[in-house]
């Protein structure tokens, strides 16, 4: 069998919760994978010098050999990194220092009136109109972001790993949300209530009528493959901003647009889960048994995870940040034997917190996936 048929296999295994020959791994991080060939990169050189540094970020991939999948690897580090968040990106070696990590910054500029614009000209114009006036942002800009996409596919192919996020799920209410600035949209969940539900409404019924025409693209380019599509339609919808009775109100019936359109066409979805979910993790349960990956970054409480979704759902390891890039091998070692014992055998996929940091110590991968091997 090819490695990446092996690879391909251990994810669907854990998927259904099945007994796999070791522990999958999959991790996300590109310049933590340029880092661990290029040992003297900076962030910098990933925006200056990108495609080349995305090569070298697909050659340390090789080898490390046993990594079974990536996720979000490819995406141009440009001035429209931003966009979903309807937000501006600064880069390093250009808003910032060499060595800084990229940013995005919340502008904010959505007033209270446009909320009507949206309900009566629809999504898309609204935001073709905030990217050019307000971000400035050209379409030149926007498809830029995805040029490398195929090309990255297709290599990660070549050397035997799946891309676990063949594509996303739309962002509907963190683009309003950054939008209108956080602090003004609680505000006005409180105040206008309706209203914010009429544009949610509007937005959703645009933004999937394009999700599931890419779906059926991405269907027909992978015949007989169970793609794996990531959802995160709300990092701001978790328990840390909102209540539960507004999560049900407002972000529960976005998890459920974008989940059951993926699980319709036999579909991986993959929960991309930053923040904090604990407490509405009994939500995730009305999806089928087998069928998806839940993927937190660390905020959400991994033993709640495995108490309330475990016989259900394969779940995702967390390693964090902190240990990758500050800790020392045998640490990150240990934890992450930890978590094989606490979490597999079945059902589990070792990886980071979110995506690999940028100092991520390169022997510090290496304990990561000699943990899942030996």
């Amino acid at each position: 069998m090819s490695e990446i048929n092996q690879g391909k296999e251990r994810i669907e295994k854990a998927v259904r919760r099945e007994k796999t020959d070791r522990t999958p791994i999959c991790l996300s991080g590109d310049f933590a994978f340029f880092h661990y060939a290029e040992r003297s990169a900076i962030p910098a050189d990933y925006v200056d010098q990108f495609p080349w540094a995305l090569d070298r970020a697909l050659d340390a991939l090789k080898q490390m050999k046993h990594i079974d999948a990536v996720s979000v690897l490819g995406i141009t580090p440009g001035k429209a990194l931003g966009a979903v968040w309807m937000s501006k990106a600064k880069l390093p070696g250009h808003e910032l220092a060499p060595t800084a990590s990229w940013q995005i910054e919340e502008v904010a500029c959505m007033k209270v009136g446009d909320y009507d614009v949206i309900i009566s000209k629809g999504w898309k114009y609204y935001q073709k109109y905030y990217f050019e006036h307000y971000l400035g942002l050209t379409e030149e800009d926007l498809l830029l972001s995805g040029k490398y996409m195929a090309y990255t596919d297709q290599k990660l192919q070549d050397i035997g790993c799946i891309n676990m996020t063949q594509m996303m799920g739309p962002i509907i209410y963190d683009g309003l949300c950054a939008g209108r600035g956080i602090v003004n949209f609680i505000r006005d969940l409180w105040k206008i209530p309706d209203k914010v539900k009429a544009t949610l409404d509007v937005i959703t019924e645009e933004m999937m009528a394009d999700f599931r025409r890419d779906l059926a693209v991405l269907q027909k380019r992978c015949p007989g493959e169970s793609i794996r599509v990531g959802i995160a339609p709300a990092v701001r919808g978790n328990c840390d901003f909102i209540s539960r009775d507004k999560f049900e109100k407002y972000i529960w019936p976005l998890f459920q647009a974008e989940t059951n359109a993926v699980l319709e066409i036999g579909g991986t979805p993959y929960f991309h889960m930053d923040a904090n979910w604990t407490k509405v993790l009994d939500y995730f349960k009305e999806f089928p048994a087998n069928r998806c990956i839940f993927d937190s970054d660390g905020m959400t409480d991994i033993y709640k995870i495995k108490e309330i979704l475990g016989d259900r759902m394969c779940i995702t390891g967390n390693i964090s940040p902190a240990l990758m890039s500050l800790g020392t091998p045998d640490k990150v070692y240990k934890e992450a034997k930890k978590q094989i014992a606490d979490f597999g055998p079945t059902g589990f996929i070792t990886s980071g917190s979110c995506t690999l940091p940028h100092n991520t110590k390169p022997k510090n991968i290496d304990a990561l996936i000699a943990a899942c091997l030996e």
